[in-house]
């Protein structure tokens, strides 16, 4: 898979469209990963930016399950950690996406469930993961 730094709008938009969101996120950077045949597959948005605080708010979307590696995972938070300087990222999550919840739980996320903020009668879990914890992962080892 080749990673695309360069089509900041595709990738937010197939972010948004494959989240089901009918918005879009702003002003934003995206990475995305694509392949010949299916063009892009994976993508993170990069949005909601505060430097002052330095927090930044990630969302992402993929067409297959087979795109997230090590590597891949260190170029997604190697823009917010290392270029940003962020001291944590943040994502919300919904309840019942289980499968993005594992990755976070992994990555040594803190979460915090607020009742009905996706929608009525569905949590959405906001994750966050600290540099500290990032840096010190295994997944940069």
């Amino acid at each position: 898979m080749i990673p695309v730094w360069d089509c900041p709008k595709e990738v937010a938009a197939f972010v948004a469209h494959g989240l089901g969101y009918s918005t879009g996120f702003g002003n934003s950077k995206g990475l995305g990963y694509a392949n010949e045949t299916e063009g892009i597959v994976a993508g993170v948005v990069y949005h909601n930016w505060n430097p002052a605080s330095q927090v930044i708010e990630i969302s992402a979307y993929s067409s297959r399950r087979d795109w997230l590696n090590k590597s891949r995972l260190r170029a997604v938070f190697s823009y917010p950690f290392d270029q940003l300087n962020c001291r944590m990222c943040i994502a919300r999550i919904s309840e019942k996406n289980t499968r993005t919840l594992r990755i976070w739980r992994v990555l040594g996320a803190d979460f915090h469930t607020i009742p009905d903020l996706r929608a009525d009668g569905e949590a959405e879990v906001v994750a966050v993961l600290r540099r500290a914890k990032w840096k010190n992962s295994k997944f940069l080892r």
